[in-house]
């Protein structure tokens, strides 16, 4: 007794209609990316972890800023060096500066929308009003 009249048996057949041939190539080549992209992904999370071990085991990559930012004088760049100062606040600080004057305080400092007594704790080992 067949199940599938005028073919052989095939088990990719098993869920089509009787008589009605599956494409195999068609599902070889979705195999193929599935495999392809679960392969890329494999890649790409280990050269991550790759670069966060060379990250730890460099002596100068792994220890927190060293040097001090003049902040009435650095650059945006510079700026956006000291912990919990990122593009917009950096940006921030050089308009403020520019339309008060140089910052002569860390009171004074504080007047910048964003920046207040906690982040003046955090940023003020690495900066410098001078």
């Amino acid at each position: 007794m067949k199940r599938f009249p005028n073919h052989d048996f095939d088990g990719l057949r098993v869920g089509a209609k009787s008589g009605v041939a599956i494409d195999h190539d068609k599902y070889r080549t979705i195999g193929l990316i599935i495999l392809l992209l679960c392969a890329y992904t494999g890649y790409r999370v280990y050269l991550t972890s790759e670069k966060i071990r060379q990250i730890d085991n460099d002596p100068v990559l792994s220890q927190p800023l060293r040097t001090i930012v003049r902040v009435n004088y650095a650059k945006p760049a510079e700026l956006s060096l000291l912990p919990g100062i990122g593009p917009k606040l950096a940006k921030a600080i050089i308009e403020f500066r520019t339309s008060q004057g140089p910052i002569r305080s860390w009171e004074h400092f504080e007047e910048i929308r964003g920046i207040g007594p906690k982040m003046v704790e955090r940023i003020r080992p690495y900066a410098s009003l001078e």
